[in-house]
């Protein structure tokens, strides 16, 4: 069995969830907005497009900082904990295996 990957499948993985969250943040703000447009009439379909786009960034941007922030310390941890599980399992299947021969 094989536990622990390149480094290049955990960077994938914790982009790909950056991403996830970015989006689900960005389109939750975005469906918040849009349910409250009433509130914000005194701007054009334009205007309130851009202010709400200027929201959503601001957001997103904040997110994307912090997960950078945790990038590699995350990747770490899950790095270590692959590694240590993939010891783990080959040092069981090599006991098995002694204990077959012995």
């Amino acid at each position: 069995m094989h536990y622990l990957h390149e480094q290049q499948y955990y960077v994938d993985l914790y982009d790909l969830q950056t991403i996830e969250e970015c989006l689900d943040y960005y389109w939750a703000i975005k469906d918040g907005f849009a349910k409250d447009r009433k509130k914000f009439k005194k701007f054009s379909d334009d205007e309130f497009k851009k202010e709400a786009h200027k929201c959503t960034s601001y957001a997103v941007n904040i997110i994307k900082i912090e997960r950078y922030r945790r990038k590699a310390e995350t990747i770490k941890k899950w790095m270590d904990k692959d590694k240590r599980t993939q010891e783990l399992y080959d040092n069981a299947v090599s006991r098995l295996g002694y204990i077959r021969d012995g």
